[in-house]
């Protein structure tokens, strides 16, 4: 009687300890027999009829990168008397606000800001708000 309450009260603990058991003579029967490579043996790869074909490699294409697109990007916003050049709305486009003062003179003044951070005023276009 006292063999089957300890089977039925300990019976999942039985169970695994039976698993261990199970496992652990197994792996003392095959141990680990894993194939030893000979390390002197070179394995090549399977010929084939095929010709090798040279593929061209490829060369990127030209294009701006983001420095050259967007070369005052470090700079903005950038605040002058009366107006506020406030970011790139696209590529090589600045987008300038007007608070007060003539556009004329704003302008000559962006020209100048322009060339002191070294970018060709030709090569912006400039947006008006």
């Amino acid at each position: 009687m006292k063999l089957n309450q300890f089977l039925k009260k300990y019976q999942l603990i039985v169970a695994l300890s039976l698993i261990v058991v199970v496992m652990a003579s197994i792996k003392v029967i095959y141990g680990n027999k894993v194939e030893e490579i000979n390390q002197n043996q070179v394995i090549l790869p399977t010929p084939t009829n095929e010709p090798i074909i040279a593929t061209p490699t490829l060369v990127p294409t030209i294009a701006l990168t983001n420095e050259e697109k967007y070369p005052l990007w470090r700079i903005l916003p950038y605040q002058g008397k009366g107006f506020t050049i406030q970011q790139y709305q696209k590529p090589l486009t600045l987008t300038v606000k007007i608070k007060s003062g003539n556009k004329e003179t704003i302008e000559g003044e962006i020209t100048k800001w322009l060339i002191q951070n070294e970018v060709d005023p030709q090569s912006h276009l400039i947006e008006w708000e």
